[in-house]
């Protein structure tokens, strides 16, 4: 078994794990022969295990949100499922550009345009078009962004967050009627209204914890 050098000191550029014989970390770039290249261990220390490629995507999902410009603290469940809605925005926007396409566009149009020279001119060849490759790009990532989500819990963590909102509810109308005069003791009047009232949102809270079960 591995471990990984402290985090404070390892170098994103190289695996870093500690090595199994010698002293030292590994210095193979990060993700070496994993599908997660530029991110993580190595193939030798574990990165093509599953919870190092889930953690491989959370991590790349943060430097999306970061590039971008969103917010950058954030917990990686809620930067995954952003990354699911930004990139499900992106394959319906590309899906429209490809639907609008004459069906000889789709595979064939211009790839080169050269002003001046000996070989100047217009390119033409049989390749996709542009509005494609991105379409297949995007659903690629959706797919990916989607998988890592469900896995990493976000919808355990929507369902904590519910049951968080509901108990804050709570506090707010018990604090709100105690501070205008009236009892909220349990098992008084304003007290039962309040849960008769609430009711309903901590029956969607059981119900979606029924669905994640």
């Amino acid at each position: 078994m591995t471990t990984d050098a402290p985090e404070e000191s390892r170098d994103e550029r190289f695996c870093g794990a500690r090595k199994r014989q010698g002293e030292g970390t590994c210095t193979q770039p990060s993700g070496w022969g994993t599908d997660h290249v530029g991110i993580g261990s190595c193939k030798l220390h574990g990165g093509s295990m599953q919870n190092h490629k889930t953690a491989a995507i959370a991590t790349q999902a943060r430097r999306d949100v970061t590039l971008f410009g969103a917010r950058i603290d954030i917990h990686p469940a809620d930067a995954l499922l952003e990354l699911v809605q930004w990139t499900a925005g992106e394959v319906d926007y590309w899906r429209q550009r490809v639907r609008v396409l004459e069906e000889q566009d789709l595979t064939w149009g211009v790839t080169r345009v050269k002003e001046g020279g000996d070989d100047r001119g217009t390119t033409e060849e049989a390749k996709p078009n542009v509005a494609y490759v991105m379409l297949v790009d995007a659903s690629n990532r959706l797919e990916k962004y989607s998988t890592a989500a469900l896995k990493a819990g976000v919808d355990e963590r929507r369902v904590r967050l519910a049951e968080q909102q509901g108990m804050l509810v709570q506090g707010v109308l018990v604090a709100v009627l105690g501070e205008l005069g009236h009892d909220v003791s349990p098992g008084s009047a304003a007290a039962s209204v309040i849960l008769r009232h609430l009711a309903p949102l901590r029956a969607a809270v059981e119900l979606e914890q029924g669905a994640t079960a």
